[in-house]
């Protein structure tokens, strides 16, 4: 009987132990997966932000522009491969990215881009 009481004891000790150590380690991988996320998530707006304004403090307007058209395009596609939108937060986002291409038409060079994201904007606006 005490063989088996300390049997089980074993088992649970160790099963504390390992799930402690697997908490642990799982926690410090995720922390920096994250801050790898981060990192590259700053980067990134750094980035798009210099690419914008290089050519606006250069004069080049058109170009400014159509690098802000085609980063948005890229927003409107990531918000497309999720799927069915359904939060209220993303809803606005789709009215206000309709408004803004009624009053200002963009043509992207790759014609299936208009084409999903035409989808995306009205979809959402008839899904209301």
């Amino acid at each position: 009987m005490q063989k088996i009481f300390f049997n089980i004891v074993c088992l649970m000790v160790g099963l504390a132990i390992g799930g402690a150590v697997t908490f642990y380690v799982t926690s410090v991988i995720y922390a920096g997966m994250m801050e790898k996320n981060n990192q590259a998530s700053a980067n990134y707006e750094v980035m798009t932000a210099y690419a914008a304004l290089l050519p606006l403090r250069t004069g080049d307007n058109e170009s400014a522009i159509e690098q802000l058209e085609q980063q948005l395009d890229a927003g409107l596609l990531s918000i497309s491969s999720r799927g069915k939108i359904m939060d209220k937060d993303s809803l606005l986002v789709l009215d206000k990215m309709r408004e803004y291409r009624t009053v200002f038409p963009h043509k992207n060079k790759i014609p299936d881009v208009d084409v999903k994201i035409n989808e995306l904007l009205f979809s959402a606006a008839a899904g209301k």
